[in-house]
């Protein structure tokens, strides 16, 4: 089951790469096209650019939390001791998995009300906004896996084994 949730990630960013291929192949149509044939320019070029772009975005956070790549400010934690920066680090992922708990939760609203009053796009595609707000709960709740994953292996780990033997100090 452990293997299973870890592979979530790498689909994620198989996923994420594609939709920034698309949107990569969209924005080099839409320069192509400003610069030599304009007339064949769509109205939404720029909009879906964005939302594959968010999506992107939001589906490949997932992989930060199994190597530890999400910003942090951790100058004077890097510099603990293993034990000590163990604690700090279970701390900062319980209050990441807080967070993402809480954007999965405020994300799902978002969603459900642009559904309520069923938004569309300014442009000619009239795209459902909800399709597009829907990448903030699919993201996070990806995001909120990960995390509840580095937390049982960090649990099961001792913090020499997770941050080495040697003592920075």
């Amino acid at each position: 089951m452990l293997q299973a949730v870890q592979t979530i990630p790498k689909i994620a960013n198989i996923l994420a790469g594609a939709l920034a291929t698309i949107a990569l192949a969209l924005v080099c149509f839409e320069v192509f096209g400003r610069y030599f044939a304009p007339w064949i320019l769509p109205d939404w070029g720029t909009e879906v650019t964005v939302y594959l772009m968010v999506w992107a975005l939001f589906l490949s956070i997932c992989n930060l939390p199994m190597t530890r790549g999400h910003v942090a400010a951790n100058f004077i934690v890097d510099r603990l001791p293993p034990r000590k920066r163990y604690y700090f680090e279970m701390l900062s992922s319980l209050c990441s998995l807080i967070f993402s708990a809480i954007l999965v939760w405020y994300g799902y609203e978002v969603v459900e009300f642009a559904i309520l009053i069923g938004e569309e796009s300014e442009s000619t595609l009239r795209f459902p906004k909800w399709i597009y707000y829907l990448c903030i709960p699919v993201g996070m709740t990806l995001n909120l896996l990960a995390y509840i994953v580095r937390i049982y292996i960090d649990a099961t780990t001792s913090p020499e084994q997770v941050f080495g033997k040697q003592d920075l100090h």
